[in-house]
């Protein structure tokens, strides 16, 4: 654990910005590293609730997202299949600065060219042949799927990349891993089942946005377009009374 390492951030690139945590490029090409923003830098729209949490959390390991963020990147390393875990990032360890508090060192998924990938949901507009775009769309629909039936506890889905490792080959990737919802009761962190609902109920939405930028050719419609959302992502509301209950309350 690099609790000795202190980085000069404001000498190294930025990355990308959250309206928490902020990253920037590590002293190694290929690694970035994340911490919570400067409370003089957050966003004016940050509610006191987030204001208070990165105060309290940013010395605090415990209730730090990075630090939390790390135990669970171990978590789902020795619990998924090799295929499926690959998505994350190869490396992902937290790293200690006095000025900064907790953050974490982890590895830059780039493109091929050397370029930071870009986020799916910008990544899908620019792809012009509409093959391939449709592509990108099945592979996303899978690892949703893969999520959900894993209970992975990764519900903020513009989080997740398009990654190109070649000029027709590409991989979907996960940069952020924010295992803690916002939930006043974070039920889904302590249920695979729970969490799962909610990977699901995101998932359709997500999904639905995508179609948007597929060729209306590509698109399913009518009793096929039905089988192929029940397939993917099956309607939470058709499931039990107390995932209905869990739903209502705010909890999936």
């Amino acid at each position: 654990m690099n609790q000795g390492l202190c980085l000069a951030t404001e000498t190294h690139a930025l990355i990308g910005e959250g309206s928490r945590r902020i990253c920037y490029r590590h002293r190694e090409p290929t690694l970035c590293v994340k911490y919570y923003r400067p409370d003089a830098n957050l966003c004016h729209q940050a509610r006191l609730r987030v204001r208070l949490h990165i105060r309290m959390a940013r010395f605090n390991r415990h209730a730090n997202l990075n630090y939390r963020e790390w135990c669970y990147y171990k978590f789902l390393r020795a619990q998924l299949p090799a295929d499926l875990f690959a998505v994350f990032p190869e490396r992902l360890e937290p790293v200690f600065s006095p000025s900064e508090g907790w953050g974490v060192v982890e590895s830059l998924i780039a493109n091929a060219d050397g370029t930071p990938a870009e986020r799916l949901t910008a990544a899908i507009r620019t792809v012009s042949d509409p093959a391939m775009r449709l592509r990108v769309y099945q592979e996303t629909e899978h690892l949703l799927s893969q999520f959900a039936r894993f209970g992975v506890r990764f519900f903020d889905l513009g989080n997740l990349l398009l990654q190109w490792t070649g000029p027709d080959t590409f991989r979907i990737r996960v940069a952020d891993i924010e295992p803690c919802g916002k939930e006043l009761i974070p039920c889904p962190v302590f249920s695979r089942f729970l969490a799962g609902c909610k990977v699901r109920r995101r998932a359709r939405r997500f999904l639905g946005a995508l179609r948007k930028h597929l060729p209306a050719h590509h698109l399913p419609t009518g009793a096929a377009a039905a089988v192929s959302n029940a397939r993917a992502m099956p309607d939470v509301r058709s499931w039990t009374l107390t995932t209905r209950f869990a739903r209502l309350a705010g909890l999936i």
